[in-house]
């Protein structure tokens, strides 16, 4: 899970009220002489009153099949806007494009991503994050 961002640069609409928590899962299988393929991956959000129609996908775009990996993740939900004092609450279209750098070691990807969010189909801002996701093993 991502809960926090590095930098944060705005370029048009409504000012961001807070960070949402994102989800990222990726399955993969891993060979006797240690080489994994990714198999199943999947992008989402903490649960948030405020949100509606969340829809993610996580691509893994290149590997060496064991230090390192290009990804991308695609976001797309409905947000309500902050609301300032006397004004109707208005619903605007997020899309979300994150791209991720990650290194592989010890069972550790280690993370560096840029995002670029739209609202309603225009610009909005520049986010930075970083993040360890951890491995762990599948139960039986």
């Amino acid at each position: 899970m991502v809960n926090d961002i590095d930098s944060l640069t705005m370029l048009n609409g409504p000012q961001i009220a807070a960070w949402v928590p994102k989800t990222y899962r990726i399955c993969y299988v891993q060979s006797a002489n240690g080489s994994f393929r990714p198999t199943i991956s999947e992008a989402g959000m903490a649960a948030n009153d405020q949100l509606q129609n969340v829809k993610g996908l996580l691509q893994v775009l290149s590997t060496d099949g064991r230090t390192s990996a290009q990804m991308r993740a695609y976001l797309r939900f409905d947000e309500a806007a902050p609301v300032s004092f006397g004004a109707m609450q208005h619903v605007g279209s997020v899309d979300e494009l994150t791209n991720m750098t990650c290194q592989i070691e010890n069972g550790t990807m280690h993370v560096q991503a840029r995002v670029y969010g739209q609202w309603n189909g225009r610009p909005w801002w520049f986010i930075g994050w970083h993040t360890d996701f951890v491995n762990v093993p599948l139960s039986d």
